[in-house]
């Protein structure tokens, strides 16, 4: 038995991706053009929920990570930046 094969196309280069520590169908995915993507396979499986510009100088994102606690993502860009956005309710 084949199982469809699910595939996102940010048009760019992408830095990071990782799962969401508090749910099965969430990830977020960092690119390098400088922006964030959160996706929730239980709502949308072809479009992401929400997109974020995450530097206001076109850097590069290089890293993605979840607080594993609050509902806080944490993205790195390619000067050693760190910047910190809240998910909304609706996203966790």
């Amino acid at each position: 038995m084949k199982r469809p094969i699910v595939t996102f196309d940010l048009e760019n280069q992408v830095g990071d991706i990782q799962w969401s520590p508090y749910s099965s169908t969430v990830f977020s995915a960092v690119s390098y053009e400088g922006k964030l993507y959160v996706y929730d396979l239980n709502q949308n499986k072809h479009m992401h929920l929400c997109d974020m510009l995450t530097t206001s100088r076109k850097q590069k994102a290089y890293h993605v990570a979840f607080n594993w606690v609050d509902p806080i993502i944490l993205v790195g860009d390619e000067r050693g930046g760190v910047i910190s956005f809240k998910l909304s309710n609706s996203l966790f």
